[in-house]
């Protein structure tokens, strides 16, 4: 997860890990992308949308011209709700919006949707 509020941060990696997830921390959307980049093993993407350097909505938009990234499952969290906002949120590419605060039981709930069922072990890409 991409998020430059050191609060936020650090109460969802606790979630994660918490939950028996693997973490990646990076520090903004150009660390998230080249997280991604040297990390063949990322399953899934957590980015907020605003952010220093490359926010979300520019991360994503360039992840998905690449088709190596064009079925990442990747969750945007914003505190900016305003439909049009999500609209814009949800027109660049993400797989699921969170609005923040982020409710620790949605986030797992839309965690387990987007990486199924089954699945255990998956890594997140996270501001440091």
């Amino acid at each position: 997860m991409a998020e430059d509020d050191p609060g936020t941060r650090r109460v969802l990696k606790k979630i994660l890990t918490k939950a028996g997830h693997t973490v990646m921390l990076v520090s903004d959307g150009v660390r998230a992308r080249l997280a991604l980049e040297d990390n063949d093993d990322i399953d899934v993407l957590i980015t907020d949308a605003v952010m220093p350097h490359l926010d979300g909505r520019e991360l994503v938009v360039a992840l998905r011209r690449e088709a190596k990234w064009a079925r990442l499952p990747i969750i945007m969290i914003s505190a900016f709700v305003e439909p049009r906002d999500v609209a814009e949120i949800l027109s660049s590419g993400v797989t699921r919006f969170l609005a923040k605060p982020v409710q620790t039981k949605l986030l797992l709930q839309e965690l387990s949707t987007v990486l199924g069922p089954c699945f255990r072990q998956w890594f997140v890409v996270a501001a440091a």
